[in-house]
């Protein structure tokens, strides 16, 4: 029993008739009784019942009609999803403990139900290791802050969005209240900067003079979380990474120029990095 004795079995049953089956299906009508015949003698009973008026099922052949109708929807799908499955291609994106901003998320959202052949897999590294995972092409991209130039000899950064910074503190801050900072509200202030060296505008050359920079030896995690949060320090992020914040931390934003946030990525890159870098604009 195959695929093509199915079909001429189910035609010939909507069609009440060989010839007619036949032609519908392009085939000769001693081509199409041939199927039929091998069918039968496959499965051991007969299907159709042959007089000059016409075909019609008998009994066997009406059940038999109904499982080579659910038979062949089963083949086509699983045959279909054999297809998608052969042909997915993956999107490998780099994330650190800051995860991602919101936007990257909604835009992985849209970009799947558009293109289902297309994966994601997210790779944690911290943002200093993303560079050599794209250079290797381990990881294919990462969202990130623009960094040096002499850092992308092989790499390309595409810009996407014009940041600002924001503050992250307790509820307690004396800074807490305000709707939006300034540079005036930072002098005196003690500010924690994670290590993010390989960034084109770093943290502190934008930051006041006037204010206490404490440059640690990591890049944030949840321990520098914790000591905003018990302590009279500030933490200054990236306004886009807001959102990771602001359900354990007061996060206020301010006006001040963060530089760029774009998709770095290597030099030579797929056409689905691409079509995805539409989604992120667009998102954005």
């Amino acid at each position: 029993m195959n695929e093509r004795q199915l079909e001429s079995f189910i035609s010939a049953a909507d069609q009440k008739s060989f010839s007619k089956a036949a032609e519908a299906s392009f085939i000769s009508t001693p081509a199409l009784v041939q199927q039929i015949n091998l069918l039968e003698k496959s499965i051991g009973f007969k299907l159709f019942d042959r007089t000059h008026q016409g075909v019609t099922l008998t009994q066997a052949g009406e059940m038999f009609y109904q499982a080579s109708k659910e038979i062949l929807t089963i083949y086509n799908n699983a045959c279909q999803k054999g297809k998608e499955i052969g042909q997915q291609t993956t999107l490998k994106i780099a994330y650190p403990f800051e995860k991602f901003p919101l936007f990257v998320l909604s835009s992985i959202q849209s970009f799947h139900q558009d293109h289902p052949s297309i994966h994601f897999e997210f790779v944690p590294l911290s943002f200093k290791e993303h560079f050599k995972a794209i250079e290797l092409h381990q990881v294919d991209l990462s969202i990130i802050g623009e960094p040096q130039e002499e850092l992308l000899e092989h790499l390309s950064f595409i810009p996407l969005y014009k940041d600002t910074y924001s503050f992250c503190m307790s509820f307690m801050h004396p800074l807490a209240r305000l709707k939006k900072i300034t540079q005036e509200d930072l002098k005196n202030q003690t500010i924690l900067i994670g290590q993010y060296n390989y960034l084109k505008d770093s943290f502190s050359t934008q930051l006041p003079k006037e204010s206490k920079q404490i440059l640690l030896d990591h890049e944030y995690d949840m321990s520098t979380c914790t000591n905003v949060l018990v302590g009279q320090e500030m933490m200054v992020i990236h306004s886009l990474w807001s959102d990771n914040y602001n359900s354990i931390l007061k996060v206020v934003p301010s006006n001040i120029n963060a530089g760029n946030i774009g998709v770095l990525c290597h030099q030579k890159h797929s056409k689905e990095l691409d079509l995805f870098l539409d989604y992120l604009k667009e998102e954005i």
